[in-house]
């Protein structure tokens, strides 16, 4: 990817996505002409969770940082860029299985001139060193196909271990069971998790899950799981439709630029409720998000048809995290994402959002946050300008800005975590 911005544009017939609880949202690639390239992929894999832990998983273990057991296999004598100039063996046993596993430092999901800061009420930035080798990456030892990422503060664990029969997954704990000590983390298998298509809610009246809906200009919201596919038969013809066949089988595109650099801002709601008001927490948090978001990426082999060949490693680097640690003053007559709002209406945080000028140095700004949002009865965990099929249309990554009233990015996007839901499992689960 790059950050040149000539692919799109935006106006106010951007089709927006909401992205339903329990959404793996994944937003279509759409492959055009060899000029073309991806234009918004991003996916959003929040559990939605309602209640207690004991309400989302069928079972679960505790496991305390003392159960661990670290040891140093390789480390280089001289400091080093390589990924196996430093090595270390971590061994833990839960759900009735010894794992031993072999890490070393992850190192392609931050950009080469990765920065974070935290940012005051008043705007005022300040740096804050994010330790990358804590963020690790290998596998099982004597698992051949096996895949581990995690990440190690102060002796705690968050991430997966995936084998072929089931995935595991291990996170701090006291998002869930607050009553334990701040060095416990829960574990359990991604076969345990119940969604909530999987439970009838004993609260008829309570918004409804849905995997995906959108708004069309001037319409409420849609739910419908072909609303895509209806929107893009409205606008080509069959004979375009047909001409277009013709000119994919004449081609074979190979993605020279892979990797799209990625602004993170995560507002004071998030900050408080997610990150604990710890900035070092929330910077991790997100990091750690996003590796598993590039981790899906990177191993999606793209296609159009089945009959033509697809191309893999398409994925995202993380350029820039901004924390804000209170609220941003603001003028009157002024507005700011992260300003104190009783209420925010949906589009109008994205819009907001999507007039801060730094967003052209990056192909996708993404904006957390942590409030509730409903649209016709439907709960709203996030919502993006996406790109259509067609070409020089509004909306996606690396898009360019537009003036109407004012300055708009349309490779914005963000995702909300409800407050008055029980926090959020870290499931990766692949859609």
């Amino acid at each position: 990817m790059t950050t040149d911005h000539h692919y799109t544009g935006i106006n106010r017939k951007s089709k927006p996505w909401y992205l339903g609880p329990e959404s793996y949202l994944l937003c279509r690639l759409h492959l055009q002409k060899l000029s073309m390239i991806l234009k918004l992929i991003f996916l959003c894999f929040t559990q939605y969770s309602i209640g207690s832990i004991h309400q989302n998983l069928r079972y679960f273990e505790t496991l305390h940082a003392d159960d661990l057991t670290h040891k140093i296999v390789k480390r280089g004598l001289k400091e080093s860029s390589h990924p196996y100039n430093h090595i270390k063996e971590v061994q833990l046993r839960t759900h009735g299985r010894d794992f031993r596993l072999i890490l070393s430092p992850k190192t392609d999901i931050l950009h080469s001139n990765f920065k974070a800061y935290t940012v005051d009420g008043e705007g005022k930035e300040t740096t804050v060193h994010v330790e990358r080798d804590s963020f690790l990456h290998g596998r099982v030892f004597g698992e051949v196909d096996s895949h581990v990422s995690v990440h190690m503060d102060d002796g705690v664990m968050t991430g997966s271990i995936h084998l072929p029969e089931d995935v595991y997954h291990i996170e701090p704990s006291w998002r869930h069971l607050p009553d334990l000590d701040n060095k416990t983390m829960i574990t359990y298998k991604q076969s345990d998790v119940k969604f909530s298509w999987e439970r009838p809610s004993e609260d008829h009246d309570a918004p409804r899950p849905k995997i995906c809906g959108y708004v069309k200009e001037g319409a409420e919201l849609e739910i419908d799981d072909d609303d895509d596919e209806d929107y893009e038969k409205d606008k080509w013809t069959a004979d375009q439709h047909h001409r277009a066949k013709r000119q994919i089988d004449q081609y074979e595109y190979t993605p020279t630029r892979t990797r799209c650099p990625l602004l993170l801002v995560a507002d004071y709601r998030f900050f408080q409720e997610m990150g604990a008001s710890n900035t070092k927490t929330t910077i991790n948090y997100l990091i750690s998000l996003i590796d598993r978001v590039h981790k899906i990426y990177n191993d999606t082999s793209w296609q159009d048809r089945q009959e033509v060949d697809g191309f893999k490693g398409m994925g995202f680097v993380i350029k820039k995290i901004v924390v804000h640690s209170d609220p941003t003053r603001i003028k009157s007559g002024e507005a700011h994402y992260n300003m104190i709002r009783d209420k925010w209406d949906v589009r109008n945080l994205l819009e907001v959002f999507s007039r801060d000028p730094q967003h052209r140095n990056f192909c996708l700004a993404h904006l957390f946050t942590h409030q509730t949002f409903t649209a016709s009865n439907y709960l709203v965990l996030g919502l993006a300008y996406i790109a259509a099929a067609r070409r020089n249309t509004q909306g996606g990554v690396c898009s360019k800005g537009e003036t109407y009233d004012k300055l708009l990015w349309a490779s914005t996007l963000f995702i909300l975590f409800q407050k008055w839901l029980h926090t959020l499992l870290e499931l990766r689960t692949e859609f």
